[in-house]
Order: C-alpha cells, then structure tokens, then sequence
C-alpha cells in the first residue's frame, strides 16, 4: 500500500525590494518618535540641572549670610581685581563687658602695653589666636585692619572670665559707654572667580587664618581655602556700609550654570555695624 503526499507547497519570501522599504518605514518611524520623545528628555534634563544648580546656590548664599551676620561691626569690605570679587569682614565668636574701675582688673585705655580685663558678663568663648577688639568703627585712627582697636588675645579657653591680651602700637581709642568687647577668631575673605566661558571652572572660594591687613588681601598663601560653590558663570557682591552705627547691606547675585541649564539667586545681608 502506498501513501500519496500532498504536493509541496511553494517556497515565498521577502524580496530586496520590499525589504528596503520595511527598512525605510522603520528608520523613518524610529525618526520621528525620537523626535518626540527628544525635547521631553531634554527638558527633564534641563529641569533636574535646574534644581541641582539652584539648590547649590541658595546653600552657598545661606552660608555666606549667615556668616556676615557674624561679622565685627564696620568691617565688611569688598574689592574687585582681576575679574574676581573679593568680599572681606572680621568673623566674631562671642562677646560681652569688660570691667571699668576699681575694684577688680579693669581695662586699660590709657596704656598701649600688654594687660588683661575681667569680663563681667557670664564667661565668653576665646578661641587659640583670637584678637578682642573694642568699638570698631573703620575709620582712620579706629580700624581694627590697621590693629588700633584689637588685640591678639595671650589666654584662650571655653569659658573665660578674664582676658589677656598683647601690646598694641598705640592704647585703645575709645571706651564706649556700653563698656562691651567682642572676641574674633580670624578675618574671612569670600572670593568668587566668574567663568561664563566655561562655568564649571568658576568657583566661590571661602579663605580664613590668614593675618589682618590695612590692604584688602587678594593672595592668601598663609590662609586656609576651602571651597564654597563650582559652576559659577556670574555673581556680583555689593557693600552698603550706611551710617556708622547703623545697619549696613551685602547684596548678592549669583549665577551658576551648567550645559544649557543656569540659576540665577539674588540675595541680600544686613550687617549689624553698632560697635
């Protein structure tokens, strides 16, 4: 017995010709959905870039603030050389009241020698370095740049209740009526080098430790750095000193950017200049 098999069927495939063209369809359909999805990405991207660069300037002109209101009365100062901007005060830790007459170890405003004072208010921070500067008003004759109202402290410790402090060039010009000292631990010096070329090479920079100047520094080989905020393609730092005794303003702008994305804050400090 022998069985009989259907005929086969004919072999079909894909000619070149239709294969080009599911080729053409494709490339032309993955085209036009990337076209589609592209700006989305990109805009996502953009807005994650955003936030990052705004979330690091508001930190970095937080910092800043926040410090400057720790800053010695009158002593804020900023300059610009070399398309940097340098902004400068005297950072204070503590304060409190000397005592004035007998009896006990009273300060001295008549001698430009070496001595110490008892603090009347409770015992006051004084860090290793430190100077103690007295009614600081900035001016010729009472800068504490020049070192006519401050003094490198010889005692340090946590809570002290009486201060030794080096000779001076001259005694101490003025004894004010609220008989009140203040402690600084060292100048601060904020500087910010712009690059709108390329902004990942602009930096804020925070310099401290190095030694008082009459001059405004712009090198601080003898300081310590420590950086502040990367990506800055602007910024601008504005001093409003106002009336001696009164309130001064650093106003602050600040741009950071990064690819096609960029954040620009604005902020301002009120500086307490009441000696």
């Amino acid at each position: 017995m022998h069985l009989q098999l259907p005929p086969s069927l004919p072999e079909k495939g894909f000619t070149l010709v239709e294969l080009v063209i599911v080729m053409v369809i494709v490339a032309i359909l993955v085209a036009v959905t990337a076209m589609n999805v592209r700006q989305p990405v990109e805009a996502y991207l953009d807005a994650t870039t955003n936030a990052r660069l705004t979330g690091a300037a508001l930190t970095a002109t937080q910092f800043m603030r926040r410090e400057l209101r720790e800053a010695l009365p009158n002593s804020v100062r900023v300059t610009q050389a070399g398309g940097k901007i340098y902004l400068e005060f005297l950072h204070t830790v503590s304060a409190g009241q000397y005592r004035v007459g007998a009896p006990g170890n009273s300060l001295d405003f008549t001698s430009s020698g070496a001595g110490s004072f008892d603090v009347l208010s409770p015992p006051v921070l004084v860090p290793a370095n430190a100077y103690v500067a007295i009614y600081n008003l900035g001016i010729p004759g009472d800068n504490a740049y020049a070192g006519d109202d401050v003094r490198q402290v010889t005692t340090s410790g946590a809570a002290l209740s009486t201060i030794s402090y080096v000779a001076g060039s001259e005694p101490f010009p003025i004894d004010p009526s609220n008989h009140r000292f203040m402690i600084v631990d060292t100048p601060v010096s904020y500087v910010c080098s712009p690059d709108a070329a390329d902004p990942a090479s602009g930096t804020i920079t925070r310099y401290s430790g190095y030694p008082l100047s009459l001059s405004q520094p712009t090198d601080f080989t003898q300081g310590t750095s420590s950086l502040l905020v990367s990506d800055v393609s602007d910024c601008s730092m504005i001093y409003t000193p106002g009336a001696i005794q009164r309130e001064g303003l650093v106003s602050m702008s600040l741009t950071l950017a990064e690819g096609s994305a960029s954040a620009t804050l604005y902020s301002q400090a009120s500086i307490n200049n009441e000696p």
